[in-house]
């Protein structure tokens, strides 16, 4: 997947802050997300990237549904606020509905990739690769940032 790195020089996380009438969360001066109006969803994005250490913005296969993840890897537990869709990594699997490719398990669509099999293909790779047992968001329907979790490592 692309990755960029989201650490100032100074190492320093994720801050929610207010300018021009919008929440942002910045780092070294960068604008990573506009929450516009949002403060809550700011407040609860700056907690995930301080709490998880987030540094990484990533996709699978193109630059659609990106997601979040810290160097040391994928996160090992939910964030209360954040609307989370569990899901089985074995059961899980690849299905078309309608005009887009899902990744789908029992009667729950985890996730919605688009109208390119391939992408939803590498995405349940990255899924059963890494073990992944939910997908998190924070706001819906229209999440601002993603991250996945992991089954903890024993």
């Amino acid at each position: 997947g692309t990755r960029g790195k989201l650490r100032n020089r100074r190492n320093e996380r994720g801050s929610c802050v207010r300018g021009g009438g919008a929440w942002k969360v910045k780092a070294g001066g960068k604008v990573l997300i506009d929450a516009g109006r949002d403060a809550k969803s700011a407040e609860l994005m700056e907690v995930a990237i301080r709490h998880y250490k987030l540094d990484r913005r990533c996709t699978v296969g193109g630059p659609y549904k990106a997601y979040w993840r810290a160097a040391s890897g994928f996160v090992s537990e939910r964030l209360g606020g954040a609307y989370c869709v569990a899901f089985n990594p074995t059961t899980a699997h690849v299905l078309q509905t309608k005009n887009s490719w899902a990744i789908i398990d029992a009667a729950t669509t985890v996730l919605d990739v688009g109208p390119l099999k391939d992408k939803a293909d590498a995405t349940l790779g990255l899924i059963r690769a890494h073990r992944l047992t939910a997908v998190c968001s924070i706001r819906m329907p229209d999440p601002l940032m993603s991250f996945w979790v992991a089954e903890p490592t024993r």
